[in-house]
């Protein structure tokens, strides 16, 4: 075990001993304010210092992932009609400092340990079994949002829509949303923010695009939405426009990035209810993690979200490492996404995993 990370935790719980207005008792904990400021620094070196010794492999893999993230984030952001890109809290801080990100996992069992709940031992322990699990999440969530963020770069956008999902906070409310009711779609209104989340019910009620926008790359319209889970409401008035799947409770491949394009906005506002879903133009799966090849124990999703939603332009994994030979000659339904022409122009990965505009050859 290292010994820097132990270090800090000793001086952490001498701190807490020499000061007994610190109180960090089995059911509560009472930290006067004027010595909050250097109990928390101490706890945070400690924690910090354990995700640092412990994993530094996942901190250094994170790096280009996260700037790569923030690089096209920065894009997004130059242009006039946008202000905000909100993540989920813990993608941020994942993606502001991998650090920050992972160490959270850990403030309820470092509390514990200075309780004496468990020993350093298990305490390292758990760490290690944690954070692994933890960074895969992040990791995961992060790679697929740079996806959606850069593909809508590549798109030129001009402007950015979002629909009200809210049905109040009442009891009343929160019930009507859990359960099915067939209601209008409200109509998109301009926004100034990308909303990589939803609040949970709000999500549940109708599933719409994280992104809306006007394509002056392409001259349409065009919807951006990660993880299209299943909705509990139907749409009484869904664009006519728009070829519907139906589709219901069926599970589709996690991790899944669907591209939707229509003539008019109302024509991409809704990607599925509680009973259907909008053929997408396009559908990448997203996957982020070294090995992710190497588990094959849902690939049968694969073939069933591509027979379920038949995106016009295929469906496609995009994947941050680069496949073995014999991986993609082993499974030939595989349809690995290494340069793509959809949506009226090429775009690959450059040698590091950025995805990039391909001059068309002639």
């Amino acid at each position: 075990m290292s010994n820097k990370w132990c270090d800090r935790y000793d001086e952490l719980k001498d701190f807490v001993l020499k000061n007994p207005k610190v109180e960090i008792g089995q059911k509560h904990v009472a930290i006067p304010k004027e010595y909050k400021p250097e109990f928390l620094r101490r706890f945070y070196v400690t924690i910090s210092a354990f995700v640092e010794e412990e994993f530094p492999e996942l901190l250094e893999r994170a790096k280009p992932l996260c700037q790569s993230y923030r690089r096209a984030e920065e894009e997004i952001k130059k242009n006039p009609a946008l202000s905000e890109v909100k993540l989920p809290p813990d993608v941020r801080w994942f993606i502001d400092d991998p650090v920050d990100g992972l160490q959270r996992e850990l403030y309820d069992d470092l509390y514990d340990l200075l309780r004496d709940k468990f020993s350093i031992e298990e305490f390292a322990s758990r760490g290690c079994r944690l954070i692994p699990i933890r960074n895969n999440q992040l990791a995961a969530l992060s790679y697929q949002y740079w996806l959606v963020i850069s593909l809508a770069n590549l798109l030129k956008p001009e402007r950015f829509y979002t629909i009200d999902l809210d049905v109040g906070g009442s009891s009343q409310a929160i019930v009507s949303a859990l359960g099915p009711e067939e209601a209008p779609l409200r109509e998109p209104q301009e926004t100034e923010t990308i909303l990589l989340h939803h609040h949970p019910f709000d999500t549940d009620i109708f599933i719409i695009p994280n992104i809306m926008t006007y394509s002056t790359r392409i001259n349409r319209w065009v919807g951006l939405k990660a993880e299209p889970t299943q909705a509990t409401w139907t749409a009484k008035d869904a664009s006519e426009n728009v070829e519907w799947i139906d589709i219901e409770d069926e599970p589709l491949m996690p991790e899944l990035v669907l591209v939707s394009t229509g003539d008019k906005l109302e024509d991409i506002a809704l990607v599925r209810d509680n009973k259907r879903i909008a053929r997408p133009e396009l559908a990448l799966i997203c996957r982020e993690a070294d090995d992710w090849y190497e588990t094959r124990k849902d690939w049968h999703l694969l073939q069933f979200t591509q027979d379920i939603i038949n995106p016009k332009l295929g469906l496609h994994i995009a994947s941050r490492p680069e496949v073995p030979e014999e991986v993609l000659e082993s499974i030939p339904y595989l349809p690995l996404f290494s340069t793509l022409d959809c949506l009226g122009f090429l775009y690959t990965y450059d040698p590091g995993r950025n995805l990039v505009e391909v001059e068309p050859e002639g």
